[in-house]
């Protein structure tokens, strides 16, 4: 919904997106990401100007 869309830097990202990226920065990053919680995590959208290729 939020990824993907033209204004998609003017929005707010949901917070079951931020407390997603928080375990899996945990699980698999370990360290601090273990000691943070999701309100301390701040994170901004970020447009990409050129398609991935899959």
């Amino acid at each position: 919904k939020l990824f993907g869309q033209p204004n998609a830097k003017n929005e707010e990202i949901p917070y079951d997106v931020i407390v997603c990226t928080r375990e899996l920065c945990a699980r698999y990053l370990g360290g601090a990401w273990n000691t943070i919680s999701p309100e301390q995590l701040r994170m901004q959208p970020i447009m990409l100007v050129f398609p991935i290729p899959f």
